[in-house]
């Protein structure tokens, strides 16, 4: 680490939260709260380090991105210095611990004010920690950061003393995490942050205002009693997947994921000091956080959960699924010993650990945990309750991911219009839901019942969220697709279009939902034989999902697949070959060699074979491709019946099935 600020500066921090965590153990329970926000401090702090040492960190960059966390770790240690410094008064005078207590206490009338900037420093540091995720893939600028958390406590001081205009709305809902989330970004859009800006760290942000809630620092002031209480955080989480891959011949699936999730936590920040960095002090600093770590947990603190359960869905958003899944799991484990096996909390965490088996294509598992969370959550909240109808939506998509269409088109349309009583027409959930039964629609080939319904959500989504918002676009993207099965050319060409030029703006030229609406494009070009302009794309798009994905990434044989059909259109043999063979034994060790994609790349080679007069081996592999097609789709399948025909055809004769 440079810039004026290394790993030690942690591990000093560290060491000071732990002599402080013990001291104020030890004082008094009255304050036990101090005690648990310290020890879930100590605990974020030994995270921040280890995402420090890692090469990709925010702590390698330049000066100016390590300016919002070192005023964090600055306004961190000058709060856990003068808790330490209470305490130490505390010790010198005297041994009736009763006694001496209440004079400390009545000595130091702002306990309470320290107690309360506890709380948003742990808050800090938690969110913070979201954030130092989010640079390791490059998309933090920490300029901008500090100004939103500042802002966010500007408006929360307002609140306090009653001078904020909407501190009324605020106060009316208790758990309210997403009425208050409206009212904060409404105010921040107010005083002129951009919104690209709140979008970009709403994760972090959501999660530290969902703290300075439940601590009640969005609450007018009220004189403090001496006891300073804290409730477990609820972790309501309403992910909304909508996944379709590039697969298959000249067709691709996108995936539209709309999460609405509070995760990461918020940092505090750190001044250089003059320290010997050695391996020594090291190793002293992680058995220290071992220790408070085991302890906090051996407790199974609420608090420590909630962070737990925040940074499992950090390790979600970041694609590490294992380690989203395994802290997921404790977490789940320990909510149910703690809590119950259906509060809330604990519902919430199995809730996350279905997304993340899901994410790893897992479905009988996530569907499982999906089932239990759905009717626990129809017993306990209620059957039309928000978080009971984000399981069923989650739950239909699994479905859907496992081709139960009718399953999922059954829950799909319970969820629409139970959303459009209980949330709105035009509510981003019910869209999200409206989206995903269009997909349902499309995958049984009713393009007409799908069109309708994207048509609806495209402009609702226009309306709501803006025409170039990512959900827009997906929702755009998947018209397009409907508009192509329909051969459709035209219509699907101008949509594509349109989307692609938005996706690179908004999200980047390379970005895979950028990719994927040109290798679209690709395709709608080849259908109208404008065989050029589908080549120049399909090249594009094949070598920057080389670059961004991986030259074997499934999505990456599917453009490679069709750019070999954009050759084999224009009597390009050779080249149409090399592609295949690549594509169907790069196929053969990613997805297996009885695939369906990998059956249709072979189909495709046997034809090129048959092109080029090599007949012997053309019918071998059309054979081979049609007996593993019978085997593996049913001998009355389109493509095995396809098979079939050609057989027929090449051998004169009609071929057995």
């Amino acid at each position: 680490m440079s810039f004026g600020f290394s790993i030690s500066d942690i591990i000093t921090l560290t060491q000071l939260i732990t002599r402080t965590y013990n001291g104020w153990k030890k004082a008094c329970g009255e304050y036990a709260s101090i005690t648990g926000d310290l020890a879930v401090l100590q605990t974020l702090l030994m995270r921040v380090k280890a995402e420090a040492e890692a090469p990709n960190s925010l702590f390698s960059r330049n000066p100016d991105d390590l300016k919002g966390w070192k005023t964090l770790y600055k306004s961190c240690r000058s709060l856990v210095a003068e808790l330490e410094e209470i305490l130490n008064k505390y010790k010198s005078l005297g041994t009736n611990r009763r006694r001496t207590w209440d004079r400390i206490r009545m000595g130091n009338k702002n306990l309470d004010s320290l107690s309360r900037q506890l709380v948003k420093q742990t808050a800090g540091i938690s969110a913070f920690v979201s954030v130092l995720g989010m640079s390791s893939q490059g998309r933090v600028e920490n300029k901008v950061f500090p100004e939103l958390l500042q802002r966010m406590d500007h408006i929360a001081e307002q609140i306090r003393n009653g001078n904020a205009s909407s501190s009324t709305a605020l106060t009316t809902y208790d758990n309210d995490d997403k009425a208050v989330w409206r009212e904060f970004r409404r105010d921040m859009i107010g005083v002129g942050i951009r919104s690209s800006d709140i979008h970009k760290y709403s994760a972090a942000l959501k999660t530290y205002l969902s703290r300075l809630q439940r601590e009640g620092l969005l609450d007018e002031e009220e004189p403090l009693n001496n006891v300073y209480t804290q409730t477990p955080a609820s972790q309501s989480s309403y992910p909304e997947n909508d996944s379709q891959l590039p697969t298959g011949e000249s067709k691709q699936i996108q995936r539209n994921t709309d999460d609405i999730e509070y995760t990461g936590d918020r940092f505090t920040e750190t001044k250089g000091h003059n320290l010997r960095n050695t391996e020594k002090e090291l190793k002293e600093a992680e058995e220290l956080g071992a220790q408070v770590t085991e302890r906090v947990l051996s407790l199974e603190h609420p608090d420590a959960l909630s962070t737990m359960h925040n940074l499992a869905s950090t390790y979600r958003n970041q694609k590490r699924w294992k380690e989203a899944e395994e802290l997921g799991v404790q977490v789940m484990e320990a909510r149910k010993r703690v809590l119950s096996p259906e509060h809330p909390d604990t519902l919430s965490t199995m809730h996350n650990l279905a997304s993340t088996y899901r994410d790893q294509k897992r479905w009988k598992e996530a569907e499982e945990l999906e089932v239990q969370v759905m009717e626990a959550r129809k017993r306990v909240l209620s059957p039309e309750h928000p978080d009971t109808l984000s399981t069923m939506h989650n739950l239909a998509s699994t479905y859907r991911d496992q081709k139960r269409w009718k399953e999922a088109e059954e829950l799909g349309v319970q969820v629409m219009e139970a959303r459009k009583r209980v949330l709105s027409p035009e509510h981003p959930d019910t869209l999200s839901t409206m989206h995903n039964l269009a997909s349902t629609y499309r995958n049984q080939k009713r393009w007409k019942e799908a069109e309708e319904l994207e048509v609806q959500v495209m402009e609702s989504r226009k309306r709501v969220l803006s025409p170039e918002h990512p959900d827009t676009l997906s929702t755009m993207h998947n018209l397009a697709s409907t508009y192509r099965n329909q051969k459709r050319w035209k219509e699907a060409e101008e949509l594509e279009v349109q989307v692609m030029e938005s996706r690179k703006r908004v999200l980047s030229p390379e970005h895979p939902d950028t990719l994927s609406t040109m290798h679209q494009l690709a395709s709608t070009y080849r259908n109208q034989k404008r065989w050029k302009e589908a080549e120049e794309l399909g090249v594009q798009v094949m070598e920057a999902r080389k670059r961004v994905l991986s030259p074997e990434h499934p999505a990456t044989l599917s453009t490679m697949h069709n750019l070999a059909s954009t050759y084999w259109d224009q009597k390009r043999w050779k080249e149409t070959e090399e592609l295949e063979v690549q594509v169907m034994e790069a196929r053969k060790r990613v997805l297996g060699p009885k695939h369906p994609d990998t059956l249709s790349t072979m189909y495709n080679l046997a034809l090129t074979f048959k092109t080029q007069n090599r007949d012997h081996e053309a019918v071998s592999l059309m054979e081979n491709c049609f007996q593993l097609q019978k085997q593996i789709l049913g001998p009355q399948h389109p493509n095995t019946e396809l098979s079939r025909k050609t057989l027929s055809q090449w051998a004169g004769r009609e071929h057995n099935i």
